[in-house]
């Protein structure tokens, strides 16, 4: 097989018996060339003795695969006097133009004589060009900055010469390096080393990592430091050393070095890497460089330092101090704070300033009293001398809160309190009054206690409270207990003793001003009244509950059945002269109750048998009357009560019963008698007809019902309206019988009037109505009523009109 060569696509040299074989056509072209002459033949000559002849087969553009492309390893640019070169890589492709004897011109050109191929001779020729303008037009130094210009200047003249011999030359220079992907970033790795700053002598730690990649410009460079990579990571260490040394202050490189000094370093490390066609891209302290030198911030700083005071004894000064570094400019000389602080070598700062804190309170404390303590004690001038003792180590005093643990300083920052509840006696002394005391206040001068002060055995809170317990005594000595609680809602009833004034506005203003004027104090008084056992049974007693009484006696002024009275009686309230008394008996209902029955019972059996069986309203509310007008006096002069009788009712005797029944009986007869004269007369006939007994007795009966119903009602809640109904109808039906005996009566009189006299004799009090209606009452099979006093309705009308009390 024969050897192939690398421009053989384009022009190959070939043998004679190859030669003729080949026939030129529009795309290949056989050149002879005379060796001797290096002249083209046309032909070959008949008689070759004595020629050399060359021939060369030469292929043109007018086919697109007459192109070779192929490179040149191993050029480079050469510093010989720095003894160093940058590699370039030489990519080429190249073909011959078609037409006009081109073909003839390659293989001329390239015709070299000698053993050598084609295209080593081409390679050759482009070779001699690079070097040829390289030598003339290309200074390395100017090329290590300007590489792409250059490069690209010399394709351009390499082309050119390619066309002088006919070949259209296409040409490709770049770095050697760069188009072997080598070129790239490049990472420093941490670096942990010493650094001096221009204001402090001792070594600080600083740490670093960066990326670096290729700087603008800088390519040839970095290929020319390429193998000296290694060596970056120790050139950054003593610029960075050296830059630090010069322009770096402990403020700024613990506090402010992102603002102050990164951006600057960054830039003077760049211009030490341009040498080496490097720049940092990516620059990377450790976080944590400076940590160990930043001044510490404790927390706040809380210390009891214990003083003796003479004549007192031992007292703690209460201390909670906060401080805050201040590592930058102070203002009063050139050092900043931190550098103050790291020259002071402290090893623990709240160790430090609880030193300070004791030294300089001793020290303020030394010759003051126990009164000087609790009137001069001045913590502001002691953040002054502990301020400048901060300030010399680089810190500022922000807060600080120092206070002897004495009671009496209290009240001027939490003040005093006093909240109890305490009884007190009123202007009717066994009547004591619960108040719920809260009083709150504060002294901001002890000056105007100094006189307590001076004695530290004083409590001045227990002065303060005895102080509030007196001044409540002045004011409730002179004040009516009724008319405290009736201010103050705790007595049911409503009584005469209230007045405009706020008994407690009154108290609260007497404690005020006695605080005020005693002890300089200004005060917030809160009051409340409290109940007590004697409340609770003033409210128990005054509830409103009406309550029951009963009276059995037997009439001691003539003979007579017993009778049992029942009755309703209110408390209403304590009278308002007999405090006293009712506080010091503190009576019971039981105690009324059995109070009024003694003092009724042998009043009653003084009366009259007739008085007792009283007949109508009048004599019932006369008997009422004179029951109050015993038993009231007598209840207030015994237990201070005001109390009221409100009903009183005695239920028919045996003996009553029957002479009511006798008496209807000897009226119903009167009756028949009179009947039977009305029947000889037509009117009389009329009058029988709307006299019928059957008539009154079932209006008699209707009657008894609608009162029934009315009577069980009344013990019950509601039912107003149905009440009202039959209230209604129980008016009409006494109206009813009423005309009807009326009318009958006046008709019956002419017939019936001696008899009726002669055989009836009506109690000079008591209508003939209710007689009547009684006595028919009577007659009704298995009914008796039961009298029964409600509250409600109980109490007596007022009119003097005599009213008849059934029962």
């Amino acid at each position: 097989m024969p050897q192939v060569y690398i421009l053989d696509n384009v022009i190959m040299k070939i043998s004679e018996a190859d030669a003729s074989k080949h026939i030129s056509s529009s795309s290949k072209k056989l050149v002879m060339i005379d060796a001797k002459t290096r002249k083209i033949l046309d032909k070959k000559p008949r008689f070759s003795f004595g020629h050399q002849i060359e021939f060369f087969l030469v292929s043109n553009e007018n086919d697109p695969r007459n192109v070779v492309k192929s490179n040149i390893l191993g050029f480079s640019i050469e510093d010989f006097t720095n003894d160093r070169n940058i590699g370039i890589s030489v990519n080429y492709e190249v073909s011959c133009p078609a037409g006009q004897g081109k073909e003839e011109e390659v293989a001329l050109a390239l015709f070299d004589n000698s053993a050598e191929t084609v295209g080593v001779v081409f390679e050759g020729k482009l070779i001699s060009w690079l070097k040829e303008y390289i030598s003339s037009k290309i200074k390395f130094s100017e090329f290590t900055t300007n590489y792409s210009q250059q490069l690209s200047d010399l394709q351009i003249y390499a082309v050119n010469e390619a066309r002088k011999i006919g070949l259209n030359l296409r040409l490709r220079l770049a770095l050697e390096l760069d188009e072997s992907d080598k070129l790239t970033s490049f990472s420093v790795p941490w670096s942990n080393f010493p650094v001096l700053l221009n204001d402090f002598e001792e070594e600080v730690n600083f740490k670093f990592s960066a990326n670096l990649s290729i700087a603008d410009k800088g390519k040839v460079n970095a290929i020319l430091n390429y193998n000296q990579l290694g060596r970056l990571q120790s050139i950054l260490q003593k610029s960075i050393q050296s830059y630090l040394r010069e322009n770096a202050s402990l403020y700024n490189f613990c506090y402010k070095f992102e603002e102050s000094i990164r951006k600057d370093l960054v830039s003077y490390l760049n211009q030490i890497l341009i040498s080496h066609g490097r720049r940092i891209e990516g620059f990377f302290p450790s976080p944590d460089f400076a940590i160990n030198l930043r001044m510490p911030e404790p927390e706040s700083i809380q210390y009891d330092v214990q003083h003796e005071i003479p004549g007192y004894g031992v007292v703690v000064i209460k201390n909670i101090l906060e401080v805050e570094p201040k590592p930058e400019f102070l203002g009063d000389d050139s050092q900043t704070g931190i550098l103050r602080y790291r020259r002071a070598r402290i090893e623990d700062i709240e160790k430090w300033f609880k030193a300070k804190l004791e030294k300089t309170i001793k020290r303020y404390l030394f010759d003051l009293s126990y009164v000087d303590i609790l009137l001069k004690y001045d913590s502001e001038l002691i953040k002054t001398y502990l301020d400048k003792e901060a300030k010399s180590i680089g810190y500022e005093i922000r807060l600080i809160s120092t206070v002897p643990d004495l009671k009496p300083l209290k009240l001027r920052t939490e003040g005093f309190k006093v909240e109890l509840s305490e009884t007190f006696s009123t202007k009717q002394n066994s009547v004591r009054i619960k108040l719920g005391i809260d009083v709150r206040g504060k002294i901001e001068n002890l000056e105007s206690i100094k006189d307590i002060l001076n004695d530290p055995q004083n409590d001045v809170n227990n002065l303060i409270a005895k102080e509030v317990i007196d001044s409540i005594k002045r004011v409730l000595h002179s004040v009516e207990p009724a008319e405290f609680y009736a201010q103050e809602g705790l007595i049911a009833y409503v009584d005469e003793y209230s007045s405009e004034e706020s008994i407690k506005n009154k108290i609260a203003e007497a404690i005020e001003n006695s605080l005020k004027d005693r002890f300089g104090a200004s005060s917030k008084i809160i009051l409340q009244a409290l109940n007590t056992e004697l409340l609770d049974l003033i409210n128990e007693l005054t509830s409103g509950a009406d309550h029951n009484f009963e009276i059995l006696l037997a009439p001691s002024r003539d003979p007579g059945e017993k009778i049992l009275f029942m009755g309703l009686f209110q408390i209403n309230g304590v009278a308002k002269n007999q405090w006293d008394t009712f506080a010091t008996r503190k009576p019971t209902i039981e105690d009324v109750k059995k109070s009024i029955q003694d003092w009724l019972r042998p009043w009653f059996s003084t009366l009259s048998t007739s008085t007792l069986n009283y007949q109508t309203t009048k004599g019932l509310r006369k008997l009422l009357e004179d029951a109050n007008d015993l038993a009231v006096p007598k209840i207030m002069q015994k237990y201070g009560l005001i109390i009221s009788i409100e009903g009183l009712e005695a239920p028919d005797t045996k003996l009553k019963a029957a002479q009511r029944v006798l008496q209807l009986a000897s009226e119903m007869k009167i009756l028949d008698e009179a009947n039977e004269q009305i029947q000889n007369d037509s009117q009389l006939r009329e009058i029988e007809r709307g006299m019928s007994l059957n008539d009154i007795k079932h209006l008699n009966q209707e009657l008894e019902s609608v009162r029934q119903l009315l009577r069980d009602l009344s013990t019950q809640t509601g039912g107003e309206e149905r009440k009202k109904k039959l209230m209604d109808r129980e008016s009409e039906l006494k109206t009813q019988l009423s005309n009807l005996i009326e009318n009958n009566r006046k008709k019956s009189d002419n017939i019936a009037s001696r008899q009726m006299q002669r055989s009836i004799q009506p109690s000079t009090e008591e209508s003939d109505f209710d007689a009547l209606i009684r006595d028919s009452r009577a007659l009704l099979p298995e009914e008796s009523v039961k009298f029964g006093l409600k509250p409600s309705n109980s109490s007596l009308p007022d009119s003097d009109d005599d009213q008849v009390i059934d029962v």
